[in-house]
């Protein structure tokens, strides 16, 4: 049961539940096939039947929002815990969701619980990698000895000649760099190949 005041109130039956869903959405689909009318604008949504309203929407950004959703509490169970909302809203920052509380803006969050816990893929987002020991001098005593290969992932947009893979090889005596950019990653191994023949030939 869906209500936002004792004379606008819309059930729906045969709707799923979805407990790890983020947020509760309402199918059109679902509102039409009861026998309710959904009229869109830029502005917002109402749905009606006889010509009566029976709710209105408003529209934020690319979404429709129901205003004051009641729902009853047969139906749902209300999450109170800043932790279940901090991962509703995608890891957002706590103090996000302590201002969308103090300002409001989200129905059921004005009686969240402060349980604050360490969010474990938050901290892992965070972390950061040894850097790599800094080289002083050369390893090798002459050119082709050892070459350092990075192959850069799909690159968007892609470039004029639908280039999305970036080649590249540092030679460790002579420091020189090649770049090849590639359509397919396969093409590198080719590309690795041709380049040694190249080289070869060059020093002989």
């Amino acid at each position: 049961m869906i209500s936002q005041s004792n004379d606008k109130k819309i059930r729906l039956e045969n709707v799923l539940c979805v407990p790890d869903i983020n947020m509760n959405l309402l199918s059109v689909a679902k509102i039409t096939d009861h026998g309710y009318n959904v009229n869109f604008n830029k502005h917002g949504v109402t749905v009606y039947r006889n010509e009566e309203i029976k709710m209105k929407a408003v529209r934020k950004e690319n979404a429709y929002y129901v205003k004051s959703l009641i729902i009853s509490k047969e139906a749902v169970a209300i999450a109170n815990d800043i932790d279940v909302w901090h991962k509703r809203l995608g890891h957002t920052n706590m103090r996000v969701i302590e201002e969308m509380k103090k300002e409001d803006l989200v129905i059921g969050m004005n009686e969240i619980i402060k349980i604050k816990k360490q969010c474990e893929p938050c901290a892992e987002g965070k972390m950061c990698r040894k850097s790599h020991p800094k080289v002083t001098g050369r390893r090798t005593d002459r050119i082709m000895e050892l070459w350092h290969i990075d192959l850069i992932d799909p690159i968007t947009p892609a470039s004029r000649g639908n280039k999305r893979y970036i080649f590249t090889i540092v030679d460790d005596y002579s420091r020189v760099i090649f770049i090849a950019l590639l359509k397919e990653k396969r093409e590198a191994a080719k590309k690795l190949k041709n380049l040694i023949i190249l080289k070869e030939n060059q020093s002989e």
